[in-house]
């Protein structure tokens, strides 16, 4: 069986769309000859859903780094990190979640990464690793979370402008 690096920032417990999407994703690979590897956030859960724990597989290896981010004063977090950190406050996360994924590229065969948001920092995550890894298919899932707007200012602008030119 090949093994896939999924890069998500929400996973069981966690609840809400994005995490069913991504669990049933884990739950159904082996079905296709892929084993799948976590790399997720430890972090403050604003939802959660247990039940989502029994469709993933016995044997998968999940790993969580702390999301730096959770540290911030509230008043800080929500105001300054949004408007510091393109393309969402949740990019404070690559830092811990690469040290990580570093020891796991080490021990394990990788064969894909894929990343799956909201939030959409984690395909930054995955850009930087595919660079450093030429061998490694890169495969992501872009979806637009219920609690983010699209809006035509000029900020928005300038976010979007700046993330395509990262990707």
């Amino acid at each position: 069986m090949k093994t896939a690096l999924i890069i998500t920032y929400n996973f069981p417990p966690d609840g809400g769309p994005a995490v069913q999407r991504v669990t049933k994703f884990v739950k159904y690979m082996q079905n296709y000859g892929y084993n799948a590897i976590i790399i997720t956030s430890k972090h403050k859960k604003e939802i959660t859903d247990s039940s989502l724990i029994n469709d993933i597989p016995e044997g998968i290896k999940i790993f969580r780094s702390v999301d730096l981010g959770d540290y911030c004063p509230g008043e800080l977090r929500n105001k300054l990190l949004k408007k510091l950190f393109v393309p969402d406050k949740q990019k404070f996360w690559g830092i811990t979640a690469l040290n990580i994924i570093d020891k796991i590229l080490e021990k394990e065969k990788i064969d894909i990464i894929f990343s799956t948001s909201p939030p959409h920092s984690v395909h930054l995550i995955a850009k930087k690793l595919k660079n450093n890894t030429i061998s490694l298919g890169l495969l992501t899932s872009v979806t637009n979370g219920q609690k983010t707007q699209v809006s035509n200012t000029l900020k928005t602008k300038l976010k979007t402008k700046f993330l395509k030119k990262k990707l």
